[in-house]
């Protein structure tokens, strides 16, 4: 898999808020805005991924089994994932201060950094580069939905702590 690292950091004012939400309910409310902020991202992976000009093959797995590759293979591998760190504590996949990580690329398809890159025999067809472009959207995205979360969040747990009374 192949993407570009984008590090968000200050947003000092968003980062007290959802410290006040609880590290639960926060983490949810980071990862949500974070997912939403990587769709333009994704978009431009999926709208500039090359697509093959050959019909369908088959490809033997490593632990057995066959894979359809048909044309717009790569495309359809284009996600966004994203993970939680519930423990809070640092770990192979989290550093100490990291509350979650969403990816944008294309999963699984062990060819795509070629098409990226290119060989010396083809030419580079770039197509996560040029979403990394789309990094100032997804920060502008990513600021007024996570404000807008914290705010339903803070509602939604205002009236259930009035119930709880």
């Amino acid at each position: 898999m192949i993407s570009p690292k984008i590090e968000i950091r200050g947003l000092r004012q968003l980062e007290n808020n959802l410290l006040a939400l609880g590290a639960e309910i926060g983490s949810k409310v980071l990862t949500s805005a974070l997912r939403e902020a990587a769709k333009p991202m994704l978009q431009e992976i999926q709208l500039k991924a090359a697509v093959g000009s050959y019909g369908q093959r088959i490809v033997k797995k490593k632990g057995g089994g066959d894979v359809v590759i048909t044309p717009g293979f790569m495309r359809s591998r284009a996600k966004i994932r994203a993970s939680r760190n519930k423990k809070g504590a640092a770990s192979k996949k989290f550093s100490k201060n990291t509350s979650a990580i969403v990816r944008v690329g294309v999963f699984r398809v062990p060819y795509a950094r070629y098409v990226e890159f290119g060989t010396s025999d083809t030419k580079a067809q770039p197509f996560i580069r040029p979403a990394a472009d789309k990094a100032d959207e997804s920060v502008r995205i990513f600021k007024r939905r996570l404000e807008r979360k914290i705010y339903l969040a803070a509602r939604k747990l205002g009236r259930k702590k009035s119930r709880l009374r």
